[in-house]
């Protein structure tokens, strides 16, 4: 008898289980990823190229007909008067600073607003080029310089090395 009970209980168990599974999969299956990549930018600040680079994570996915956007950087710089470098993460999303997401057959464009009510913001482009599996990334951006002043930057991805001029970072 308790044998009996304990099978039809893993039974039940396991229908229950499966058919949760399967739910979790048809919704997950209705996710695409139609970009999902890696990549390192130069900044030029004022049209010359500065000691500032970023390592860049981007994912862009569509549920439900609508483009989700996932932006994560980390921002390098160094800081000679203390022989270190600077090192800051930075995270921005469709749900709080990127707007205006266009994805198409070889490109995307969006802009991030990373510093809401203070008008930084970077419009960013991101084009293939015939054939390759890689996107050659560009942002326009207005930065921070010191106090209210603005500065125009541009980012664009590179194959260079980041060689960074201090082992201490901070």
């Amino acid at each position: 008898m308790k044998k009996r009970i304990l099978i039809t209980l893993i039974s039940l168990i396991c229908l229950i289980v499966s058919s949760v599974m399967v739910i979790a999969q048809n919704r997950i299956s209705d996710i695409e990823f139609p970009i999902l990549t890696d990549f390192k930018m130069e900044v030029f600040r004022e049209g010359q190229l500065s000691e500032k680079n970023l390592l860049v994570r981007l994912e862009i996915w569509k549920l439900d007909n609508r483009f989700f956007v996932s932006w994560n950087h980390i921002h390098i710089e160094p800081v000679h008067s203390q022989k270190k470098v600077c090192l800051i993460p930075w995270h921005f999303s469709t749900e709080a600073s990127i707007k205006n997401v266009r994805v198409h057959k070889n490109g995307f464009s969006f802009r991030i607003d990373y510093l809401k009510g203070y008008g930084l913001t970077a419009d960013v482009v991101g084009t293939k080029k015939g054939g390759q599996d890689r996107y050659y990334v560009e942002a326009n951006a207005i930065a921070p310089v010191g106090g209210a002043k603005k500065s125009t930057e541009i980012w664009r991805s590179t194959d260079e090395k980041i060689v960074l001029p201090y082992k201490e970072v901070f």
